[in-house]
């Protein structure tokens, strides 16, 4: 129950913070502890094919910015699009989280600096050779032992060719790697799921080709109201798979049918040096 009163405090204050918009600037802009800026994956864009940009957060040592699930505390990071006309942007991709603890909370976010990868697409009549400007609002919770508000208007300006587009000399590679830390939607791994008395049980069956053994892993929940995030998750080897437990807010209102989420692991979800987040989304059956 907590961190949904932390986070309806956060939801009032940064009311406040959306109301001080300055002027849209291009290239890094740095808070207290944080530097953003908008970027792109390419150089030029074309008519009505879609490309990619990005909020680069890049933290200071031992600061971070919050997931799309923040946890016990914190505000996940939002981004208000100001566009020309027949533009449309999609939403956040975001990359697997980090666990963080800090005075006695569970909180889910970056202490690495993070691409949020949001997909745009120009409109098929975009005129050639006229450049257009791209402008955001991004709002952030900057926290280490204390947290601040963060934010910036930002913009970034592109050439319109009539030519597939080129990737971008400095922000192409790390795109790239950027997609590496996107959660996996399909790796071959299967989900089964049950509950009872408040536990959350989810079976993790591999692909019969993965020869490597997964350690440690642990779940993120997506919806911020369901489980509790300090009990550990007991990740369990079995004889056909895994198991992990999540125990359920007892504040939740009704018994959940699904639950869905990221799974990460440093072990590599398609063997070692592989990607270590695979997206989970499971059907709740109840235990027999």
């Amino acid at each position: 129950m907590f961190h949904v009163i932390f986070r309806i405090a956060l939801l009032v204050a940064v009311a406040g913070w959306l109301m001080s918009a300055q002027a849209a600037v291009e290239g890094p802009v740095r808070s207290e502890y944080v530097e953003a800026e908008l970027v792109s994956e390419v150089e030029s864009i074309r008519p009505g094919v879609p490309f990619h940009v990005a909020l680069s957060l890049r933290h200071d040592p031992h600061w971070h910015t919050y997931w799309a699930n923040p946890g016990d505390s914190g505000l996940e990071t939002m981004l208000v699009w100001d566009l020309p006309d027949g533009f449309e942007a999609g939403d956040i991709q975001w990359p697997y989280p980090e666990f963080i603890e800090m005075a006695g909370l569970v909180t889910h976010g970056y202490e690495r600096d993070v691409l949020l990868l949001v997909e745009i697409t120009p409109p098929d009549n975009l005129e050639v050779g006229q450049p257009v400007r791209l402008k955001v609002r991004a709002d952030w919770l900057e926290c280490k032992e204390i947290c601040l508000p963060g934010g910036a208007d930002l913009a970034l300006t592109l050439d319109v060719r009539d030519e597939s587009p080129r990737p971008h000399e400095k922000w192409a590679e790390r795109f790239t790697a950027a997609r590496a830390e996107l959660p996996l939607e399909d790796a071959g791994w299967t989900f089964q799921g049950t509950r009872a008395d408040g536990v959350l049980r989810i079976l993790a069956l591999p692909p019969e080709w993965l020869e490597t053994e997964i350690e440690e892993a642990r779940f993120y929940a997506l919806d911020p109201e369901l489980v509790e995030y300090l009990p550990p998750q007991n990740w369990t080897r079995t004889d056909d798979g895994y198991t992990f437990e999540l125990q359920q807010d007892p504040t939740y209102g009704h018994e959940p049918d699904r639950i869905r989420g990221v799974l990460v692991s440093e072990d590599g979800w398609r063997g070692p040096d592989s990607e270590k987040a695979l997206f989970v989304d499971v059907h709740l059956e109840e235990a027999a």
